[in-house]
């Protein structure tokens, strides 16, 4: 496949593109401005665009004068037609698999700027089965070599780390409340209150909150 550094200016969208891609041009715009162009627009012999729209879009609002493009001379009307459809489609039938990104998710921690993470743009309202981690606040150096990892306990917005050895103390803590009372309800007033805080009021058990420990 050639690939040519053309002009934006020489190429132009297609005006009937059935794919609305303006809420995704700042996502690109960020990831443009990191890694660089690495994936080339196509065009057809007339310099309409049958794949890129949004990369196009994403370069003008950079201010790039040029992009790599890739002519397709040799692609009938139809089938840039049907190219252009069915590029804009296969993203439909693709699915996360949510193990897999936490781990790559993980990988990031303390290696790349909390800005930069924002371009994942992950949500958990989006993803209850993630637990994204707090990129800003942790900043913390993971020693494997000594047997310490990351990890996490979520409480609404907060991402608090914890060591192997305080994640076992903690479960120990669960396991002894529920050995005492037969129940896990009230554990958190429990531990609060022996850690020397007041706790106020009470809180019904269907509107409590959970924290999910990974």
């Amino acid at each position: 496949m050639k690939v040519q550094e053309m002009k934006l200016s020489e190429i132009k969208p297609y005006e009937g593109n059935p794919r609305n891609n303006e809420l995704a041009i700042d996502k690109v715009s960020e990831s443009l401005r990191q890694f660089g162009p690495r994936q080339p627009i196509v065009v057809d012999k007339a310099g309409v665009i049958i794949v890129g729209h949004t990369r196009y879009f994403a370069a003008l609002k950079l201010g790039m004068d040029t992009f790599p493009v890739h002519v397709a001379r040799d692609m009938s009307d139809a089938n840039a037609c049907l190219y252009r459809i069915a590029d804009n489609r296969t993203a439909d039938y693709a699915e996360w698999d949510i193990g897999k990104l936490r781990v790559e998710l993980e990988k990031l921690i303390g290696h790349v700027d909390p800005i930069d993470v924002e371009l994942l743009g992950i949500c958990e309202a989006e993803w209850p089965a993630l637990v994204v981690p707090d990129f800003e606040s942790l900043g913390v150096d993971t020693d494997k070599a000594a047997g310490v990892r990351a990890n996490l306990l979520s409480i609404g917005k907060y991402r608090i780390v914890m060591t192997d050895a305080e994640e076992a103390a903690l479960m120990t803590a669960v396991e002894q409340y529920s050995e005492e009372s037969g129940t896990l309800f009230g554990f958190v007033r429990w531990i609060l209150v022996k850690a020397g805080f007041e706790v106020r009021g009470e809180v019904d058990s269907a509107e409590g909150q959970v924290a999910t420990l990974v």
